[in-house]
C-alpha cells in the first residue's frame, strides 16, 4: 500500500508528475495513478490506494479484478465508466481525465513516486 506523510508533503506535485510519465508516457499530473490535493497554508493530501479493495467489491461490470501480484487493476475493455469506483474509493485516488474513455487506474505500486519524492513523504510498505 502507499504509506503517505501528508503532514510534510510540501505540494510539489512531483509524484504525479511521474507517475503520468511512467504510465501514460505523458507529463500530465491530472493523468496520474496518484492526486495532491490542497494548498500551502493549509497543508496537503496524498491520495493513492491502499488496497482497500471496495472498488473490485462494488464495480458492477467485473471490469476491476487483482493481478497475480494482488493489485487492483481496471480492465478498460470491460469498463463501462459508471464511475461507481470513482464515487466510492475511500482514499479518492481512482480519478477520471477527459482523455480516456475510463477512469485513469489504479496504483500498481511501482514505486517511482517514492524515488523522485523529494522530501520523503512516499514509501510502499505491506505489500
Amino acid at each position: 500500500m502507499l504509506i503517505t506523510d501528508d503532514a510534510n508533503c510540501v505540494g510539489c506535485k512531483t509524484c504525479e508528475m511521474i507517475c503520468s510519465i511512467h504510465h501514460e508516457n505523458v507529463n500530465n499530473p491530472k493523468k496520474a495513478r496518484i492526486a495532491i490535493r490542497g494548498e500551502y497554508e493549509k497543508g496537503f493530501q496524498i491520495s493513492g490506494c491502499v488496497r482497500c479493495g471496495i472498488c473490485h467489491e462494488i464495480c458492477p461490470e467485473n471490469a476491476i479484478f487483482v493481478t497475480d501480484d494482488h493489485y487492483y487493476q481496471i480492465n478498460r475493455d470491460k469498463c463501462t465508466n459508471c464511475e461507481e469506483c470513482v464515487e466510492e474509493c475511500p482514499q479518492n485516488c481512482i480519478l477520471t481525465h477527459t482523455d480516456f474513455d475510463t477512469p485513469v487506474g489504479i496504483c500498481d505500486f511501482c514505486g517511482d513516486c517514492v524515488e523522485e519524492c523529494p522530501v520523503n513523504v512516499l514509501q510502499i510498505g505491506g505489500l
